[in-house]
């Protein structure tokens, strides 16, 4: 069962930095969804200002097994599973990352961005681009990822976004008068800054996906330990009638050399050009979606899941899935990944 409800959720933003990993919610797309008093940037007619000050609508997702105490949303259940997994944690809404004296490396080894994180400001975006290149790794276990500018005023508790259609809304006010601000797409004119150039893949790209991931480059450390071979497809499972690549996904473009999946025209769709790919979508009928990382010149990771799906793998126990995990979460947070049991960073 799929289902809309009615919240007001609450985020406790740390006082101090408790832990090295930090999570953070996809609260724009929250707010952007909620036609709660009959509009939203999405309704007809739309509203181009909207306000924190309300309950949200957020889509609620089960799957066979599932109650509401194991996974009633997407980003409660990362939540839920790293905790659960002795991964001490802690979590800011989007709009906290604006202030950079939250998110940097100072503070974390490892940002996480989950669920469907669509909406970005651009002091968010600044945020984010110094924390990697201050040598901080990142993590998207989230798609259609920094997909619409937007902007926040009355102190972040309202956000704006002028977008009529899927391209740019000229009748924003800053149009012609600060164009790298203008609420539309970051890949589009007038703004012109693909997130691929930020985290290798996007939407533009993707689209709707279905089934799992064909994986390759398995002697990576990313699959150490999983027990996967080149072509193996992870993510299927026709049990549940479910899979990770079943919404939106994000790609970037790819070809083939010696039988395995690696970028091309990078310089035209953005994506860093040793971007490593580790999976592609696995079946003919789904939209491109593409699994990888980059490593930057300070040393800093990117991984992009290409999907926000992930957390099927983890609530189905699915022994590759789980240990692919681990290996990204050690890797990321204490630079290795051992063959034992891994051990589980609190601070």
């Amino acid at each position: 069962l799929d289902a809309w409800d009615e919240v007001i959720p609450f985020l406790i933003k740390p006082a101090a930095p408790a832990s090295k990993l930090l999570v953070q919610f996809p609260t724009n797309t929250w707010l952007a969804y909620d036609d709660r008093f009959g509009r939203s940037p999405y309704t007809e007619p739309r509203t181009f200002h909207t306000s924190f000050h309300r309950p949200m609508k957020r889509y609620l997702k089960w799957i066979e097994g599932a109650t509401g105490e194991t996974v009633s949303d997407i980003e409660g259940y990362y939540l839920r599973w790293l905790e659960q997994n002795g991964y001490q944690v802690d979590v800011i809404a989007n709009s906290d990352i604006v202030d950079s004296s939250i998110l940097n490396p100072g503070n974390y080894r490892l940002f996480i961005s989950v669920g469907h994180d669509e909406y970005w400001s651009k002091p968010m975006r600044n945020t984010l681009q110094a924390f990697i290149e201050g040598g901080g790794n990142v993590l998207f276990w989230s798609s259609n990822s920094i997909y619409y500018q937007v902007r926040f005023e009355d102190d972040r508790d309202t956000m704006l976004s002028y977008k009529l259609t899927s391209y740019a809304s000229q009748h924003d006010p800053l149009w012609g008068v600060d164009d790298s601000l203008v609420t539309t797409h970051w890949a589009l004119p007038p703004v012109n800054l693909p997130p691929t150039s930020l985290v290798g893949l996007s939407y533009h790209y993707g689209g709707v996906g279905v089934g799992g991931y064909a994986v390759y480059r398995t002697n990576d450390w990313a699959f150490q330990g999983a027990g996967l071979h080149d072509g193996a497809v992870i993510g299927n499972y026709p049990a549940i009638g479910d899979d990770i690549l079943a919404q939106e996904v994000d790609a970037t473009y790819y070809g083939w050399s010696g039988g395995r999946p690696a970028p091309v025209n990078t310089a035209q769709t953005g994506t860093p050009a040793n971007f490593t790919i580790l999976g592609v979508q696995a079946s003919p009928q789904s939209a491109p979606a593409v699994m990888g990382y980059y490593e930057d010149d300070q040393g800093a990771t990117v991984f992009h899941a290409g999907t926000w799906d992930w957390w099927k793998g983890l609530f189905l126990n699915d022994p590759a899935r789980v240990r692919i995990t681990h290996n990204l979460l050690a890797r990321l947070t204490q630079g290795e990944v051992s063959p034992a049991p891994i051990a589980r960073p609190g601070s």
